[in-house]
Formats: structure tokens, sequence, C-alpha cells
């Protein structure tokens, strides 16, 4: 099985501008990753806006599953 992984540096980047390649692969059989590098919470964040951002996250790990595809979150602030 081929393997693709998307790089996106925002939650919703490659879903926004790759969404229909990403579809189209996991449809072909392929293995689909999406790879978010900022997701990391800011060292100035009040509870509020981790709250917020959590489900964020979880909204973008949803509808990566909803294209067929794994999402994975890295971290960085």
């Amino acid at each position: 099985m081929k393997t693709i992984l998307f790089i996106s540096p925002h939650l919703d980047d490659a879903l926004l501008s790759c969404g229909a390649r990403i579809w189209q692969s996991t449809r072909a059989g392929s293995d689909v990753l999406v790879a978010s590098v900022f997701t990391g919470p800011n060292s100035h964040s009040t509870d509020v806006h981790r709250a917020s951002y959590q489900k964020r996250m979880s909204d973008d790990k949803n509808a990566t599953e909803s294209l067929g595809a794994r999402s994975v979150h890295l971290g960085f602030v």
C-alpha cells in the first residue's frame, strides 16, 4: 500500500487546500497521513483559549477522518 504524507503548517491548511486530493488518494487505496505542525499551546494562552483550541484540534481530526485519512498533531508552538 502506498503512503502519502501531507504536511499542514496549521490546523485545516491541508484540508482546505488539498481536501479533494486527500479524498481521491484515500479512495484510490492509499494510506494518507496529514501532519499538522504548529498545534502546540502558546505559553500565554488562557484556559478559554486552550479549550477552544482543543475543540479545533478535535474538529481537524474528525474532518481528516471523514476523508478517510489519518492525522497527527506535532505540537510545535
